[in-house]
């Protein structure tokens, strides 16, 4: 499963520095294809010498992103970490494909913002319970969780039942989830993280996949 960060979906510079982080009780990195973390850099003064950094890495951001000047953005890889740590006020960790990012060095075109948009691989320890939703969304229900079995309930019109609605319900791809049994191979859904100020940076789930 791809996920991408919902704060940066639009904008590279988000108005808060927060790093991703996962909840790995429920999900792990996707072991292919492989996944990488990089670390963005705001209003840095630049790499010290001896420690030069690719251009392309750079990016620009609107006075006022994070509080920020417009001074240099750049990203590192996490070997580099140290580079963003000494000469930049904010810093967030985003894990990106490490095929996108072979990528983006092989194409000009590729914007530091379409790598990251591009998301990461995560496997759900829990996809049956996310399948469940599917199928409760495609019926036109809410999906909600049962606190005592963990399981997934759907709520109808008349009451919740254990996966979907009664009634013929929307076509597939027409509710808030397209049901994944009906995607190609080819086809990667997107979901799509917001992150959440806790002590814990915990994320919920958006219901959108793209």
């Amino acid at each position: 499963m791809t996920i991408a960060r919902a704060d940066l979906w639009d904008t590279i510079c988000p108005e808060k520095f927060i790093s991703t982080t996962l909840n790995w009780n429920i999900l792990d990195y996707s072991s292919y294809p492989y996944v990488v973390n990089l670390t963005l850099g705001y209003d840095c003064f630049g790499p010290p010498p001896g420690h030069p950094v690719e251009e392309r890495s750079h990016f620009q951001c609107q006075v006022g992103a994070g509080g920020q000047s417009s001074n240099i953005n750049f990203f590192v890889n996490e070997s580099y970490e140290s580079i963003i740590q000494q000469n930049c006020k904010g810093r967030i960790k985003v894990p990106v494909f490490q095929e996108v990012l072979d990528a983006f060095w092989g194409n000009n075109t590729i914007t530091v913002q379409e790598l990251v948009k591009q998301g990461f691989g995560v496997e759900y320890h829990y996809m049956d319970y996310f399948r469940n939703c599917v199928l409760c969304y495609d019926s036109g229900g809410e999906c909600g969780s049962d606190i005592t079995t963990n399981q997934a309930i759907c709520f109808c019109h008349d009451g919740h039942q254990p996966q979907t609605c009664p009634g013929p319900g929307p076509e597939p791809g027409v509710g808030k989830y397209r049901n994944l049994s009906h995607i190609s191979n080819t086809e990667k859904p997107i979901l799509v993280l917001e992150p959440i100020l806790t002590r814990k940076d915990k994320y919920r789930i958006k219901h959108k996949i793209y």
